[in-house]
């Protein structure tokens, strides 16, 4: 469950990889059969993020459950990921399914020491 407690939000769940955005060499339609060519946000200068540098999470698309806009999360806002000990920081850079929660970007995922293949 998404959690409430002043002025952050905040969820326990296992990470799965987004390899969404601008294509690389790790992200692309070759390494991911499920890539997507886009993000729900993008950056300053209209580009598509690149799930290879750029250390973000996707958050659920609005349900009853929880609707992320309502709490203040938006693209871009500043994300804290916790795992084993470390604390990564990220943007808020996708957004995916209502119904699951959990997928970090592959260079985030990287970055906790999380093979993201």
């Amino acid at each position: 469950p998404v959690c409430a407690a002043r002025g952050a939000v905040h969820w326990k769940a296992d990470l799965d990889v987004d390899c969404d955005g601008r294509a690389g060499r790790h992200c692309n339609r070759r390494t991911d059969p499920l890539f997507y060519a886009a993000t729900a946000y993008q950056q300053s200068d209209g580009r598509q993020l690149s799930a290879e540098s750029l250390p973000y999470v996707v958050v659920p698309g609005a349900s009853r459950l929880w609707n992320p806009a309502r709490s203040g999360v938006r693209g871009g806002t500043v994300a804290a990921i916790v795992y084993r000990g470390k604390v990564l920081y990220a943007v808020v850079g996708d957004t995916g399914p209502s119904d699951l929660i959990g997928e970090a970007s592959y260079a985030a995922a990287r970055a906790l020491g999380i093979d993201p293949h």
